[in-house]
């Protein structure tokens, strides 16, 4: 163990060594351009050095000094009317933004660039731009608009048959697709780019492949393989020497033996191949030695990088690896200074990950105000995530009532069509000599009111039936009619809390949706890993908690089934566990331009609180479920027990 982490020190020191003198280089490489710069009349070749130049100072983090030559770059540029130079300027800011992390700024240069490389008619260059976007969207945690310049940089890449292009394109698009919970067709696209990117031998994009499978195992709980790929990327990024991408990788490698340690309670060593070729069996009571051997490692590398997502990374980690090691107070103050920082940022999926690590520190130490505080931020920046994922702006951008008014519009602009159409025919009808081309023009212009009618009708059923996917029917209707809905009390629903206790399966959720239909249950959103249903509305029913129990065993049995199939081909089963309350909500529409239907109040958070206290495989009711359903479905008194924040509740498992 101790050898282990020896060779790796030895071999990063060595390292620091080289690059202290790549700096060096880097400054006399930076003045020798300032002086070219001072020496050059004509403006085409001083455009060239700025641009040097620039992307120099920028790999020295020098940003302030970067910025203030590629802005002279930007302002000759456009002084000569010289598109091409100025396109380039126009990304070497928008890059200089990305590092910083200010990455609205960053795409509104981008997008510069990809407009002026359009006009011109350089495609390559017009897909690297819409790839560079994609990346400041992602990181933004815009991901629709992420998806879209990458789906965008796809297509003009095919056209052009950019096959380097093509491989990078896949990779992020794989990227996105883990993100939204839809695994296979990740993997498939990241198989797909490492096969390209090995045929060009492209190292650093292959460790970035590598790091993404890993990222995409670990998710899968996967900790084994998730180790392996993160050490095939170390290997590639120490053979392409590049820091940042040697620091992350030593970042994640100490995140998965953190994941290995919390999460496999099965394995006992693994064994792994380091950069020397060596492999070496690491057993459990070593994982969070080497996992803070890494985290250190990578923590000297990225002293001197200026970027603030690094630093975020490896707070996070050593804030996790003392959380493991039960040193509460450590891990608080380590993950306080990760979450200022990506609060400063904006990073609202790191926010999110570190307010709940930092909830189970304060609980730890039974701190229940701030363990209540960190974990409510945690619940909010979920939902907010959950919101940007699943608002699919491609599709539902236009609200039914704005429809309406376009089609009334449509209405309109088709019935001076049929004015004009009118008139044609009666113009006809006198010019007997041409009576085969009035019958011509007759069957002409028949199909025209056709295609019309029939074009308004199918954009109406199309918007209805996306109106229809988003909100209850009833609720729909409304707004229809009116162009608003708003919010309503009702006394008396049942709230079902569906949540994965390994991971989200969003298969599932379809199947879950069927079954909600079946029992006159209203599907209300997911969250995460988590499916939020409820049974009363928009319509009261007097028999909505026997729905829900309904539902819930349904679920329960469909989960059971799974996981038969799952054991039979020796397969790690998901399992699922169910919280069920009945009590009052307020029901309504949320959003101004993109519509969703939510429902508040303290049922909801007591129901939340019913799933959290349940067991894998079991449903568990609230005594206000139970009370209502007792006459028909067998329980069994769990007693009182505590549930975070609302104090004893007594609580029964469906039998």
């Amino acid at each position: 163990m101790s050898g282990f982490s020896g060779r790796l020190s030895i071999l990063f020191l060595l390292l620091y060594l080289n690059a202290f003198r790549m700096h060096a280089a880097d400054a006399s490489v930076a003045d020798s351009l300032k002086h070219i710069l001072h020496a050059t009349e004509t403006d085409t070749a001083r455009l060239r050095i700025l641009h040097q130049l620039t992307l120099e100072l920028k790999d020295q983090q020098d940003y302030d000094s970067a910025l203030a030559y590629c802005n002279e770059a930007i302002r000759l540029a456009e002084h000569n009317n010289n598109r091409p130079a100025l396109a380039i300027a126009f990304t070497d800011r928008g890059t200089i933004f990305s590092e910083q992390g200010n990455y609205p700024e960053a795409i509104d240069n981008f997008q510069s660039s990809r407009e002026i490389y359009a006009a011109l008619g350089d495609k390559k260059n017009t897909a690297d731009s819409y790839n560079l976007m994609a990346n400041a969207f992602h990181l933004l945690g815009d991901y629709p608009n992420a998806l879209k310049s990458q789906l965008a940089a796809l297509k003009i890449r095919e056209e052009i048959h950019d096959e380097k292009g093509i491989a990078w394109s896949y990779n992020n698009i794989g990227t996105i697709y883990r993100i939204q919970g839809d695994y296979p067709a990740a993997h498939k696209n990241y198989k797909f780019s490492l096969e390209l990117l090995t045929k060009f031998n492209d190292r650093q994009k292959m460790a970035l492949a590598y790091n993404n499978i890993g990222n995409l195992y670990t998710l899968e709980g996967k900790h084994t393989d998730a180790l392996a790929s993160y050490y095939a990327s170390l290997k590639l990024r120490l053979q392409a020497g590049d820091k940042k991408d040697i620091a992350a990788s030593y970042l994640n490698i100490g995140d998965a033996y953190c994941d290995l340690y919390e999460k496999d309670s099965v394995t006992k060593e693994v064994k792994v191949e380091t950069t020397d070729h060596q492999s070496y069996v690491i057993p459990r009571e070593h994982w969070l030695d080497t996992a803070m051997g890494s985290q250190r490692i990578a923590q000297e590398m990225i002293s001197g990088f200026g970027n603030n997502y690094y630093s975020i990374f490896n707070l996070s980690g050593m804030g996790r690896i003392n959380l493991l090691r039960k040193n509460y107070h450590a891990s608080i103050a380590l993950y306080t200074k990760a979450y200022a920082i990506a609060e400063e940022l904006k990073a609202i999926d790191l926010q999110q990950e570190i307010a709940s690590y930092l909830a189970d520190n304060y609980d730890h130490l039974n701190d229940p105000a701030n363990g209540k505080k960190w974990y409510m931020k945690y619940v909010a920046h979920k939902d907010t995530l959950f919101n940007q994922l699943k608002s699919e702006e491609l599709t539902r951008t236009r609200l039914m009532y704005e429809f309406e008014k376009k089609e009334g519009a449509s209405k309109a602009i088709q019935e001076k069509k049929d004015e004009a159409a009118k008139s044609e025919l009666e113009r006809q009808k006198g010019v007997r000599t041409l009576f085969q081309a009035g019958f011509v023009l007759v069957l002409l212009f028949a199909g025209v009111f056709l295609y019309q009618r029939n074009k308004i009708r199918k954009e109406k059923n199309r918007s209805d039936d996306l109106l229809l996917n988003i909100l209850p029917s009833e609720v729909a209707n409304e707004l229809k009619q009116t162009g608003a809905s708003g919010t309503k009390s009702f006394s008396d629903v049942t709230v079902m809390f569906a949540d994965f206790v390994d991971m989200e399966i969003h298969t599932c959720f379809s199947a879950f949706d069927h079954i909600l239909e079946k029992h006159k249950v209203e599907k209300i959103k997911t969250i995460g890993d988590a499916y939020l249903c409820v049974g009363g509305l928009p319509v009261p029913d007097p028999d909505h908690a026997i729905n829900i129990v309904n539902a819930a065993v349904e679920i329960m049995d469909y989960m059971n089934a799974r996981r038969k199939v799952k054991e039979s081909k020796n397969e790690t089963p998901f399992q699922l566990r169910i919280g069920i309350h009945s009590g009052p909500v307020v029901a309504g529409i949320v959003g101004v331009k993109k519509y969703a239907y939510d429902i508040w109040g303290d049922s909801v958070n007591i129901a939340a609180r019913m799933e959290q206290n349940s067991l894998p495989g079991r449903i568990n009711l609230s005594c206000k479920t139970y009370e209502l359903i007792k006459d028909r479905f067998s329980c069994t008194y769990r007693g009182k027990i505590e549930a975070k924040n609302k104090g004893e509740i007594d609580m029964y498992f469906l039998d």
